[in-house]
């Protein structure tokens, strides 16, 4: 039987668009408060370390072409370590689903929906994951290129005419760049944004080539960069920092300003709740594909569609607990820093391990 694959273009779509969306919606009004107007040192050093964990991710599992992390860790951590390593994975890509969903869900609500119930979004949401990684990888990874046209639309059409409205004076006095403020849990910032590249440890296996896949994880890593740090930046330069961090959402509200005047309604975040929602389906489906097969690995099962039914089940009731802006925020830093452990830390220990091993192990 063929193994499915997928392009490197709808890789880098797929890398993208998880480096963007991963990232909690929050995270302007984290720094705003936080780091006032120099949270862009943030940002820039959270980048910087972003692309060289993508670069350990190519590297460690070129090493490794036939599968995935949950297969190949046990040769660096031994099969005891490696199972609960796994298993922490599973259980992360798991409340990853959760806190994208329950955040994606407060904004939804604080624009429009706010008597809607949420159970009528999961109902909405979860079938049509569910449905696609049933299809498999090579069915979402078509579904992600053509969202991923509709999102470059998007993102044009709220950014650009932003920029008429901005005031870059805002970003004054540049002064330390607020580097007194980048110890203690400002510097988690590094560990919650940008955490796309965890996906790779799941689909290399099925990346059709791997010739240029490292330029393309950086370009896609880079890309993602730049617009984190316009929706950090933009609310500042429209209303000022100090205005700026009050807001619950800033990004939002700086798109507030912004009249599209080719359609008929009066503001262009019109459109915003249908396009989270859709956002929110695309990065389900990477969690719930990448917890499964965790699982699978865990379990020592090969009926990785059974494991679809079973996680997307779970997260669906996992969701109909709505969570509150505070949960939210501590959720936030606690698997900001998890993740630090499970992504970056144990996978450099790993690359430093591997480069004392001359031979491939597949």
């Amino acid at each position: 039987m063929t193994r499915p694959s997928i392009s490197g273009l709808q890789w880098f779509v797929i890398l993208a668009v998880a480096s963007i969306a991963m990232g909690p919606l929050r995270f302007p009004a984290y720094l705003s408060q936080q780091m006032d107007q120099h949270g862009w040192v943030l940002l820039l050093l959270a980048l910087a370390i972003s692309l060289w964990n993508t670069y350990v991710a190519v590297r460690l599992s070129s090493r490794h072409p036939e599968g995935d992390i949950a297969e190949w860790s046990r040769l660096y951590l031994g099969k005891f370590l490696s199972a609960v390593y796994v298993g922490c994975i599973a259980v992360y890509f798991f409340i990853w689903g959760d806190l994208t969903f329950g955040e994606h869900w407060l904004l939804v609500s604080y624009l429009q929906l706010k008597y809607t119930p949420v159970y009528t979004i999961v109902l909405l949401v979860m079938p049509v994951v569910l449905y696609m990684v049933w299809k498999g990888i090579e069915a979402w990874a078509r579904l992600f290129l053509l969202l991923g046209f509709v999102m470059t639309v998007w993102l044009l059409s709220i950014n650009l005419p932003q920029l008429r409205n901005i005031d870059v004076t805002n970003l004054l006095p540049l002064g330390n760049f607020g580097l007194p403020r980048l110890l203690g849990k400002n510097m988690l910032t590094i560990f919650y944004l940008f955490k796309g590249f965890a996906v790779l440890y799941f689909l290399y296996p099925y990346i059709r080539s791997d010739k240029n896949l490292l330029r393309l994880s950086a370009v896609a890593t880079v890309t993602a960069g730049a617009e984190v740090m316009l929706s950090y930046l933009l609310p500042i330069m429209v209303f000022g920092y100090e205005t700026a961090k009050t807001f619950t959402f800033p990004y939002q509200e700086s798109m507030e300003t912004v009249p599209f005047l080719l359609l008929p309604f009066e503001k262009l975040s019109f459109l915003a709740p249908l396009f989270f929602v859709l956002v929110n389906i695309m990065i389900l489906i990477v969690c719930v594909t990448c917890c499964s097969q965790a699982l699978c690995r865990l379990f020592n099962t090969r009926r990785i569609k059974r494991m679809y039914v079973i996680v997307s089940v779970l997260m669906s009731l996992a969701f109909l607990r709505t969570l509150t802006v505070n949960e939210v925020d501590r959720l936030v830093y606690i698997t900001a820093l998890v993740f630090g452990i499970i992504f970056v830390l144990i996978p450099n220990y790993m690359w430093i391990v591997s480069l004392f091993r001359k031979e491939k192990t597949g």
